[in-house]
């Protein structure tokens, strides 16, 4: 996520005519989430119905969703929704 991210901010940055820093502070201003957190929480409400919704691996999910691996989707699921991808699983 990180180039790509950084690369995909600041290409609508020039397109609009603004730095990357006035397009971050201003999508905060209006949102109350970073980019970066918004992206992440997109990636992880998809992840979320992937789980409740399929039977994929958690590998995949993690691929589909833009996690580098099972470990860093594991992390950051855990972090927004306070259990593990392979625990909410069981308990949907």
């Amino acid at each position: 996520l990180g180039d790509v991210y950084k690369r995909q901010v600041c290409d609508l940055a020039d397109q609009v005519g603004i730095s990357k820093r006035q397009l971050e502070r201003s999508f905060t201003k209006h949102t109350g989430l970073s980019p970066r957190r918004y992206y992440t929480d997109l990636r992880l409400a998809r992840a979320y119905a992937l789980l409740g919704e399929t039977d994929l691996p958690i590998a995949e999910i993690a691929a589909a969703t833009g996690f580098g691996g099972s470990s860093a989707f594991a992390r950051a699921f855990r972090g927004k929704f306070e259990t593990a991808p392979g625990t909410f699983r069981k308990r949907w």
